[in-house]
């Protein structure tokens, strides 16, 4: 029945009527029900239900009721506004109806202010308005349902209000869909909710509210400072929305939307996680893992952490997310570590009032203003990220210090694309600091994108080879059957590369007894190396085209020889017909 009540009101409301005229003004309905003025396109037979007969136009308020207990038929009318002040007032009115009235270009399309309760907003169209529907301090029983409302800065806005229900409503297109604040116990539930550019429902600041059975189509919930909050059965994209408040050692598998309240010890792993309000959303969460997941497309943040410590994001692909990819407010001691954030996100990472996390091996390229913002955050560590291509520039700081931005030598810093420093003594770090401002500099930038590639388990530890270098690095192998490193460098034919190749001491001794060689298309090539206490640096340099290198031991076995000579046999004939089909003469 209430589907059926809900769909009629609908269709009621977008059955606009065409009138034969166009009455300007303010129609007010005063106190004992009768209207003023006189010839406003507004009838009432019996003082409690006042119907329009034409359409509405006014540079002021719309209609003004001073009456309780009455309902305003707008019988298919438009009310329209220039673009300020309210359509529908109720302030401090009880138990009045609004139904079936086409609502546009007010600043506020209803409004409910200062007690109303027991009304009732129904089978209305509301569209292109500041806030379609708003509630200041509307503290119980008033129900929205069966509205169409679209193209406003926000769809419905509750400041203040309590015991309130949203039901049955198609908001679409505006800014925010429903925007709860400083609220408590509202129901919001049945809705549909689609495009809406920012939220499909902001919770700010709110207790102890139901939002449950709402389908969300490319928009999604975002909470802040809001807590004991039931939200069950929801819908994103087709997906669950999962939200979960007070949960420990939970993984999340399966969903459109992820937000995590007050938990601690989840994983949030291999989910697809697009066209929503925010991906992943933590809220005093900690412990939690954050990895291989694809987030694109979200119309505001990628990942966000909200009073978040000890959090683990990485591997995760972040892609087109409106505002940020990854943000993080008053957010402390996360590791955000090889992730791809790129392409079109205003910000690829925000720190906002966030200290002693470590940015560490990230892709962040081709945002739309810049890579990284620091704003009031001081003490984190930012090194061997890839900073490529962001159109404002890599980095944004504001009252930010105290940041680190490299791992000292000659493991180095970041690479900076656009750094105009030079490599005179050949080990893969500028000669110069890149400079962001007075208090924050990359004393070792890199002077090729960093990669790493994770080489397993080595006495007990978890390992990996890190290449810097200006060549497309592929195929990359280790060998512990033929105790070898091998990968493809590619580049433009004639230019000049590099690649500087990080091994683990461990690895180096287990291999290769600290004796190790550099074939280079098979045959011996030049190299400079150095040790430190971790690990070993091997630096080669060439002219580009795709060659492949590999790291053998100084005196190799024979199984080795006859392996690699077979290797060779197959990979140099195919490497020709690469290359002369790629570069041809």
């Amino acid at each position: 029945m209430l589907i059926l009540l809900t769909i009629s009101m609908v269709s009621s409301a977008t059955n606009v009527k065409l009138a034969k005229s166009e009455w300007t003004g303010t129609g007010y309905i005063q106190a004992d029900g009768s209207i003023d003025p006189p010839d406003a396109p507004i009838t009432s037979y019996d003082n409690i239900t006042s119907t329009l007969i034409d359409n509405i136009t006014s540079s002021a308020d719309g209609i003004v009721t001073a009456r309780d207990n009455i309902v305003i038929d707008g019988d298919g009318y438009t009310l329209q506004g220039a673009g300020s002040l309210r359509g529908i007032v109720l302030s401090g009115r009880t138990n009045v109806t609004v139904k079936n009235i086409q609502i546009q270009n007010f600043s506020y399309g209803i409004y409910l202010g200062w007690s109303s309760n027991y009304n009732s907003i129904a089978g209305n169209n509301i569209t292109d308005n500041g806030r379609g529907i708003y509630l200041m301090r509307s503290l119980g029983n008033n129900t929205i349902i069966g509205n169409r409302i679209t193209n406003n800065y926000a769809g419905i806005w509750i400041y203040s209000g309590s015991n309130n229900t949203i039901f049955g409503n198609n908001i679409a297109n505006s800014g925010i869909g429903i925007h709860v604040y400083n609220s408590s116990n509202i129901i919001i539930s049945g809705n549909y909710i689609t495009a809406n550019r920012l939220y499909g429902i902001y919770l700010s600041s709110s207790l102890n509210n139901r939002v449950f059975r709402n389908s969300f189509v490319n928009d999604g919930l975002y909470v802040a400072d809001t807590y004991g909050n039931e939200v069950v059965d929801n819908l994103v994209n087709g997906k669950p929305l999962v939200y979960l408040e007070g949960a420990s050692g939970i993984s999340v598998e399966d969903a459109g939307q992820v937000i995590l309240v007050g938990c601690k010890d989840m994983k949030v792993k291999n989910l697809n996680l697009s066209n929503t309000t925010v991906g992943v959303e933590l809220l005093k969460t900690n412990n939690t893992i954050i990895v291989g997941n694809y987030i694109t497309a979200n119309s505001y943040k990628g990942i966000d952490l909200h009073y978040s410590k000890n959090n683990d994001i990485a591997g995760n692909s972040i892609t087109n997310n409106g505002r940020k990819g990854i943000s993080l407010f008053e957010s402390s001691n996360n590791h955000i570590a090889g992730n791809h954030i790129t392409a079109n996100n205003d910000y690829g990472i925000d720190l906002h009032h966030s200290s002693n996390n470590g940015v560490v091996g990230n892709y962040i390229t081709a945002n739309n203003k810049y890579g990284i913002r620091l704003y009031y955050s001081s003490n984190n560590i930012i090194y061997h990220n890839n900073f490529l291509d962001n159109a404002w520039g890599h980095v944004d700081v504001w009252k930010a210090s105290g940041n680190i931005w490299d791992d000292g030598y000659p493991s180095g810093g970041n690479y900076w694309s656009g750094y105009g420093g030079t490599d005179a003594d050949g080990d893969g770090i500028g000669d110069i600091p890149y400079v962001i401002d007075y208090y924050n500099r990359d004393c070792y930038p890199l002077m090729g994108p960093f990669d790493t590639f994770d080489v397993g388990i080595w006495n007990g530890e978890e390992c990996s080879v890190d290449v810097v270098s200006n060549s497309t690095v592929s195929n990359f192998q280790l060998n512990t059957t033929l105790k070898t490193i091998s990968f493809n460098v590619t580049g433009i034919e004639g230019a000049a590369g590099f690649c500087r190749i990080t091994i683990p001491n461990i690895i180096v001794q287990d291999l290769w007894q600290g004796g190790y060689t550099v074939l280079f298309n098979g045959e011996p090539w030049p190299y400079r190396n150095w040790t430190d206490a971790t690990n070993t640096y091997i630096y080669v340099n060439y002219t580009h085209s795709e060659h492949q290198i590999v790291i053998i031991p100084e005196f190799p076995s024979i199984i080795t020889l006859l392996s690699m000579l077979i290797v060779i046999s197959i990979i140099v004939p195919v490497k020709r017909k690469v290359l002369r089909r790629r570069f041809p003469t």
